[in-house]
């Protein structure tokens, strides 16, 4: 039963992260556009290229949405998705008026972090 259950959890979880990867790599001038819609992503944007940021930032989601799915390096994975979805979370949806994206984002981090205290691979 613990099998399944961390499988249908590897299927329902992963898929966010995977997608919003393809996503950063596919389209990035679609992400630099919501970065500069935050009040601390807009000021970083002007500071530097987001492009490369946006690119690594890609990167980490999909191969660590990869992993998760995958059932390996689970906890490695965690850390990194954590990792990037904190600086997310500030530079995009921080001091916006729906609150949403910002609770799913920490909704998304506590999970995370209790991933990242897992003994084994769920």
């Amino acid at each position: 039963m613990q099998l399944r259950a961390g499988l249908l959890f590897r299927l329902l979880f992963s898929p966010l992260f995977i997608a919003s990867g393809l996503g950063h790599l596919g389209w990035p001038e679609h992400f630099i556009g919501r970065l500069r819609e935050g009040p601390l992503g807009a000021w970083l944007a002007d500071q530097l290229d987001p492009t490369p940021l946006i690119i690594a930032t890609g990167v980490v989601l999909l191969s660590g949405g990869v992993l998760l799915l995958a059932g390996r390096w689970v906890r490695a994975a965690a850390w990194a998705l954590a990792m990037v979805l904190v600086p997310i979370t500030l530079t995009t949806h921080v001091g916006k008026a729906d609150p949403g994206p910002l609770l799913k984002n920490l909704g998304l981090l506590g999970t995370l972090v209790v991933l990242t205290r897992q003994k084994e691979d769920p």
